[in-house]
């Protein structure tokens, strides 16, 4: 929501920027600054090593306090700005994030010095930020909780109250999404539930009608209330659920415009719509067996047989075309591998149920291929993916008809693959996308003990809990 952010801090506004009369003003920072955030603003990425370099002989405390703050700032934007660099030519980019964060921690610093509220819940927004884009949930969440604690210092007299709801509004949803993240859902659905109520309240007041770039920031983030929805949805074997609200944050984006995420909500609905199909059909040797465990399956067989199959197959198939052009406009790689991977899965229940061609092979060779791109992208979560779809097809009997009981496929390798998933998402604490590899295991383990296979050891219910020091 960069809109509010910079409503929040005059950090963005260059011509707050200038106090003569501050102690220890420095005329040449002054003028560095102002140039350095036009550049900044450009997102230019051939100006960021320029900025970096003239802005970096300036950290030993030349200046006010206040220019401080800005030059600490305006390097944390930077070294994010070249973390993504980074990523994007398949490196680490460990320093470049690092180096933000110690950045945008110095400049709260001073901001809290200065009684500098809204530039404090700027700074400590952007932290998170930085965290989000490297991944790390439990991080991001806390810096997301403690921007939200620092609005608290904040009077109606500083900001109009609409900005300060609106504020809340956005870190609740990104709260409620890293919680997920990390696997912590009771603490997901709590903020996602914040959300709901501060988003039924701020589309009602009337006052937001006079703050345009307030109501426009609310709107483009409505849809991440259906979207937050879905997935706790998904995770409570609320299938049908998932698939109404996942369709329903996709239509808020098509009337409101507002179309950044719309690639992947597409995918994530083609899955969705799959998981309806899975869950009815009994002859699915991957994932019917994992929807229908007990105490996981909350929609009972009269509601999906509701559900045509062959409806839901060819919405999955025209909302993975979008989701594909969506990812060509926007240079989504990622986007695109889960696409393919998702095209994969249909055309694994399409084989079962219309017995047309599909070939296990070819989906575990693109599967393998991805997660070695993913992994030279240090992209862990397309990585955990890509193994669980190797799994699905070592599964999957080579030669199936709908009407013939199913031999079985490779079980030892497709639990080797769910375990590898399983172990990748638990090192790097996503314990949202652990979720599925677990059950995977748990649906496979009478199976598995039966020829023999040892699984390796995991909590049915693992503990995913959120704290913050």
């Amino acid at each position: 929501m960069p809109q509010l952010i910079a409503y929040f801090s005059d950090m963005l506004d260059r011509e707050n920027w200038q106090n003569q009369t501050a102690v220890g003003f420095s005329g040449t920072l002054h003028s560095e600054l102002v140039s350095a955030h036009d550049l900044l603003s450009s997102d230019n990425p051939n100006h960021y090593d320029w900025i970096v370099g003239v802005l970096g002989s300036f950290t030993s405390g030349q200046g006010s306090l206040t220019q401080q703050r800005n030059l600490h700032y305006v390097l944390g934007r930077c070294s994010l700005a070249q973390y993504g660099i980074e990523k994007s030519h398949r490196r680490s980019g460990e320093h470049e994030m690092a180096s933000a964060i110690s950045r945008f921690r110095t400049a709260l610093s001073l901001a809290k010095a200065q009684g500098a509220w809204p530039e404090a819940v700027s700074l400590r927004y952007w932290e998170g930020t930085s965290y989000h884009w490297s991944e790390q949930h439990k991080q991001a969440y806390c810096a997301y909780q403690m921007s939200e604690k620092l609005l608290g210092h904040i009077s109606p007299t500083e900001m109009p109250t609409s900005a300060i709801l609106a504020m809340r509004f956005d870190l609740a949803l990104r709260m409620a999404g890293h919680a997920w993240e990390y696997g912590d859902f009771p603490t997901a659905q709590r903020h996602r539930d914040e959300a709901d109520a501060l988003y039924t309240q701020l589309k009602n007041d009337p006052r937001l009608a006079h703050e345009k770039f307030v109501f426009e920031s609310v709107i483009a983030q409505a849809h991440q209330v259906d979207w937050i929805t879905a997935m706790l949805a998904n995770v409570s074997g609320q299938f049908i659920e998932a698939y109404r609200s996942i369709r329903a944050a996709i239509n808020a984006i098509e009337t409101y415009g507002h179309q950044l995420n719309m690639g992947r909500l597409h995918a994530i609905a083609a899955e969705y719509a799959i998981n309806l199909v899975a869950a009815q059909y009994p002859h699915d040797p991957v994932d019917h067996p994992v929807f229908t465990l007990p105490g996981l399956l909350q929609d009972t067989a009269y509601e999906l047989d509701r559900f045509d199959m062959g409806e839901l197959i060819k919405f999955a198939q025209h909302a993975l075309t979008s989701a594909t052009g969506f990812a060509l406009d926007r240079d989504d790689s990622i986007g695109d591998d889960l696409i393919r991977l998702s095209h994969r899965r249909v055309a694994r229940l399409i084989n079962l149920i219309k017995r047309v061609g599909h070939s296990p092979a070819e989906t575990f060779r693109i599967a393998a291929n991805i997660e070695q791109v993913a992994e030279q992208k240090h992209d862990v979560s397309l990585q955990g993916r890509a193994i669980m779809a190797q799994g699905d097809a070592l599964l999957t009997p080579p030669d199936t008809h709908a009407n013939d009981p199913l031999p079985p496929g490779n079980l030892a390798g497709a639990c080797y693959a769910y375990a590898k998933a399983l172990v990748l998402f638990q090192t790097h604490n996503l314990g949202g996308l652990s979720f599925w590899p677990r059950q995977k295991l748990r649906a496979l383990a009478g199976r598995a003990k039966a020829e023999g296979i040892i699984l390796p050891t995991f909590a049915d219910a693992e503990e995913h809990t959120i704290t913050c020091p």
